[in-house]
């Protein structure tokens, strides 16, 4: 089995990647996404043929917002990254602590967009950021234990040798 941590994380992205990319009814990868107001929407074929401000968006742009993964990942580093102590323990620590911080940061995005003046394009703006929160919260928390189980794994190693 691999061991290489690069790999693991590596492959991890990989199958987020394809999570999002992938429609899976017609086997083949979406890059892009119809965006607006749809007024008739076909669900079997995935299509909208009316609405208002249609526009074809790359749909990387809905999964990256860096305020937002900066905010997520600097809470949980101030708030689990220390010099001392173990570091495995420090990691599991992390990784629950990242989930944790998307959770408040989505609650504190959704009570920002959700108590103002009714707009829909701010609503789809706020649920974008919400749910980014977890996504990258859940992320990270991934990555922070896929790390901590490797240390883990190599440390029982080198002690059963």
């Amino acid at each position: 089995m691999y061991r290489n941590i690069n790999f693991r994380i590596g492959g991890i992205l990989l199958l987020v990647i394809i999570a999002v990319f992938m429609n899976w009814r017609d086997l083949e990868f979406v890059w892009y996404q119809t965006t607006g107001t749809c007024d008739d929407y076909d669900w079997f074929t995935n299509t909208c043929y009316s609405g208002e401000k249609l526009l074809k968006q790359p749909m990387v742009l809905f999964f990256l917002d860096p305020a937002t993964f900066f905010i997520v990942g600097g809470i949980t580093f101030l708030g689990s990254f220390y010099t001392k102590g173990d570091k495995i323990l420090m990691l599991e620590r992390a990784s629950h602590f990242a989930k944790d911080a998307g959770q408040i940061f989505a609650a504190v995005g959704a009570v920002y967009f959700f108590t103002g003046v009714f707009n829909e394009a701010q609503m789809a703006r706020g649920f974008g950021i919400v749910f980014l929160s977890y996504l990258y919260g859940h992320i990270i928390g991934i990555i922070l234990l896929a790390i901590a189980n490797y240390l883990k794994t190599r440390e029982e190693y080198e002690a059963s040798q």
